[in-house]
């Protein structure tokens, strides 16, 4: 872990969301902010891919959680 714990607003991260048909990982610009929000996905499945790094440039290895979001039921 490369996570700065002791000044944990010094920590950077930035994130990816590609679906099974994009061959790219076009990857968030780092940022500071430490929350996420999609709006408006569409059914399909996503993967997420997440990475922090600290004021010192260490990287913590990519993190990843696919899932898939189904049409309404109705």
């Amino acid at each position: 872990s490369t996570a700065q714990y002791d000044a944990p607003k010094k920590n950077y991260y930035r994130y990816a969301l590609t679906t099974a048909h994009e061959a790219d990982t076009n990857w968030s610009a780092w940022s500071l902010n430490h929350e996420l929000s999609f709006a408006a996905l569409r059914e399909g499945t996503y993967t997420l891919r997440i990475q922090a790094k600290n004021v010192t440039g260490q990287y913590t290895p990519v993190r990843s959680l696919t899932f898939t979001i189904r049409p309404p039921w109705y």
